[in-house]
């Protein structure tokens, strides 16, 4: 059985690996001959350490940043016609590191929930790269994120 990676990106899947062993496997079908296509993840999810470290270290290190370079909100939401600030609270800090990240990646705000150990990886150090680009002083866990 021949197998195929392929990578979602910008809403169209893009093939992983040697396009010439694909052309060449393409060209073994016949005409209208079907075939099964099997489709899983190939990445593994992203780990309790990378969450836990995220919740427990990058999030509050950087609401401490913040505040003492003078941050009362992150932001604001329109309200029929009125400006409501969003407050330095976990959930809207975590929707500007989001946010930042689709930004520095031109991709869709993520979803954690479905994030894979290597799309976290990558959120993790997109968000340390902006939080010294900030002057926030976040100190990393030894080893691997």
């Amino acid at each position: 059985m021949r197998e195929c990676i392929f990578q979602k990106l910008e809403g169209k899947l893009r093939l992983l690996g040697s396009r010439s062993e694909y052309d060449a496997w393409v060209e073994t079908l016949e005409d209208k001959e079907c075939f099964v296509a099997k489709f899983t993840s190939a990445s593994s999810s992203k780990t309790h350490e990378q969450l836990g470290w995220y919740f427990s270290g990058i999030l509050p290190d950087v609401i401490s940043g913040l505040r003492e370079l003078g941050w009362d909100e992150v932001g604001y939401q329109e309200f029929l016609g009125t400006r409501i600030p969003l407050d330095l609270t976990t959930e809207n800090v975590d929707m500007l590191l989001k946010t930042v990240y689709a930004i520095s990646r031109g991709c869709d705000v993520p979803s954690k929930t479905r994030m894979s150990k290597e799309r976290m990886s990558d959120f993790i150090t997109c968000i340390l790269g902006w939080a010294q680009e900030n002057g926030l002083a976040i100190n990393p866990p030894k080893g691997t994120y």
